[in-house]
């Protein structure tokens, strides 16, 4: 019995989330609207957790009711037509990387990788590949820079939001192509 109960605690924690931990410090996610057909403007999200597992699946959750615009109306705004945050207050990227990628490299080491990710956002779920360069910065630290991609609002049920923030900020248009970037640090 007393080997069954090793076993399986054996088992169950090298299935548990690996100690990476997110220097949040360090860390930021972007996404970049685009209004009137050209002023672009540069926001992000304060609030985010990082979970990965052993195996190298990981899970990015993003609190959209930390978005930043810099203007507090139009972070309201955001939060209330367009992200809904009453009724989706997170939005995730999960994937995997192969753990002996990073494994591998030595300090100042960089390494390109596309990742498959699904996103879950809006109550949708949309795959797509993001471009990743990963840096060793240390023995014990890497930053994973993921290179400019585009999310479409409309896959996302983003058409009403996006069409009532235009009508209240008096826009012509507002664009659904998102430009979405992150950096993001690790201590291994």
């Amino acid at each position: 019995m007393k080997n069954l109960m090793l076993f399986s605690v054996l088992f169950l924690s090298s299935n548990l989330v690996q100690a990476v931990e997110l220097d949040k410090t360090a860390s930021s996610i972007h996404f970049i609207s685009i209004k009137k057909d050209a002023i672009g403007e540069i926001h992000r999200f304060k609030n985010f957790e990082l979970q990965v597992q052993a195996d190298g699946k990981f899970k990015l959750d993003i609190d959209l009711k930390t978005v930043d615009t810099s203007v507090a109306i139009r972070d309201q705004r955001l939060r209330d037509l367009l992200f809904e945050t009453i009724r989706f207050p997170m939005a995730s990227i999960s994937g995997e990387v192969n753990p002996s990628i990073y494994r591998v490299l030595k300090a100042g080491d960089t390494l390109s990788n596309q990742v498959a990710a699904e996103i879950y956002l809006h109550g949708m779920k949309q795959t797509l590949t993001i471009a990743v360069q990963i840096t060793k910065l240390s023995d014990n630290s890497l930053r994973i820079d993921a290179e400019p991609f585009i999310l479409d609002a409309k896959l996302f049920g983003f058409s009403n939001g996006i069409d009532s923030l235009a009508k209240i900020a008096g826009l012509n248009a507002i664009s659904s192509a998102i430009p979405v970037f992150f950096s993001l640090k690790l201590h291994l």
